[in-house]
């Protein structure tokens, strides 16, 4: 399922009028990684052990691509997100991997949330999303009491070699299995923290000439978009 869309992701750029050079040393393929984060606000994700200013992951047990294929299993980290506004900013090791120590993530936008605001206070049905205002979650209700949140960074990943760094987008998705999004806002209003679990899609592309901002912005969406439609396969 990932390797398909690591093609896909490769046909995403080349139509958006960007050149995937192709180089035996840089970094492409992809991966997904699983843990526990704590939702403090719409906007703040601690993730687990708390308080470190990162958490434990462990990578996923099959479905990797690339560069990645072999990592099944292992570990890594990843920054806590506190706080937050989309749009550019400068993580540096945001993820790291037990089995590659020498990638290094930095991530460099936060994408802002894409769906309507309009059924963000309606009463919980199955079906709803919503974006805050100015947010970065992206909520789905998958049925009048449970949901779901995902959220995404961009970023460049290199491997300290001196070739071009490649890029990369990671999907986060957060589970609530007994909580519209609806509860989950009214849990965290009230100071209530939620614990639950997530899982993490990572998509790493090698680099590009660079491309106009529009199809910057057109190839994130489309490559969150894969993300998103990879967590919902892997759960059905």
């Amino acid at each position: 399922m990932l390797g398909t869309a690591v093609s896909r992701l490769s046909l995403l750029l080349v139509t958006a009028g960007m050149t995937v050079p192709l180089h035996a040393a840089l970094i492409e393929g992809a991966f997904s990684f699983n843990g526990t984060l704590r939702v403090i606000s719409p906007r703040d994700f601690d993730f687990f052990p708390l308080g470190a200013g990162q958490g434990n992951f462990i990578t996923g047990a099959g479905g990797f691509a690339g560069d990645f294929i072999g990592s099944e299993l292992t570990g890594g980290t990843v920054k806590d997100v506190m706080g937050p506004d989309p749009g550019p900013v400068n993580i540096p090791n945001f993820i790291t991997l037990k089995a590659f120590p020498t990638y290094a993530f930095t991530a460099t936008n936060i994408n802002a949330g894409i769906f309507p605001s309009g059924a963000c206070g309606a009463p919980a049905a199955k079906g709803q999303i919503c974006t805050l205002p100015g947010g970065l979650g992206n909520f789905t209700n998958l049925t009048a009491t449970s949901s779901q949140a995902s959220f995404a960074f961009t970023g460049n990943v290199s491997d300290g070699s001196g070739d071009p760094p490649s890029f990369f987008i990671a999907t986060f998705t957060a589970s609530f299995s007994d909580k519209s999004y609806q509860k989950v806002f009214e849990e965290v209003a009230n100071k209530k923290f939620i614990d639950t679990s997530f899982a993490a899609d990572v998509f790493v592309i090698p680099p590009a000439q660079i491309p106009e901002p529009a199809s910057v912005l057109a190839v994130g969406c489309g490559l969150a978009a894969l993300g998103l439609l990879g967590r919902r396969f892997r759960q059905s």
